[in-house]
């Protein structure tokens, strides 16, 4: 297997979420509101038995028409970090960031973690890994 190449500038955002219909519209609204244009949001659904892949695939077209790629992953019920791992093997990003489903982003909180490390690029913190 070939060495896996990441797009320069492009900020992975990997999800886990389980039974998050009520908070999830909230969530993807922010990450469609991001200042930082370079986005692919990965959404693991961790078997969730209420409507959250039916919210979530009814986002999928409002992200793409923004430009960010979006992806659903749909596993049987586990754990967060379980859905988190499997989440980490699509990302194609740069950078990667993993906020939880029923967190709600400021509409520049991308935009500052990759202008900091940008500016920084000797600084790796826990929850901002340059994919180098």
């Amino acid at each position: 297997m070939g060495k896996k190449t990441f797009t320069e500038g492009l900020v992975s955002i990997v999800t886990p979420v389980y039974n998050g219909a009520e908070y999830l519209p909230d969530y993807l609204d922010s990450i469609l509101r991001q200042t930082y244009g370079k986005l692919e949001l990965i959404l693991v659904d961790d078997g969730s038995e209420d409507q959250t892949v039916t919210i979530a695939e009814s986002w999928k077209n409002r992200m793409e028409r923004k430009g960010i790629s979006f992806r659903l992953l749909r596993t049987e019920h586990r754990n967060a970090s379980s859905a988190l791992r499997h989440g980490l093997s699509y990302v194609t990003g740069e950078y990667l960031v993993w906020p939880d489903g029923d967190d709600v982003l400021t509409e520049d909180s991308i935009e500052i973690r990759v202008d900091f490390l940008e500016r920084h690029p000797e600084s790796v913190s826990y929850t901002h890994l340059r994919a180098h």
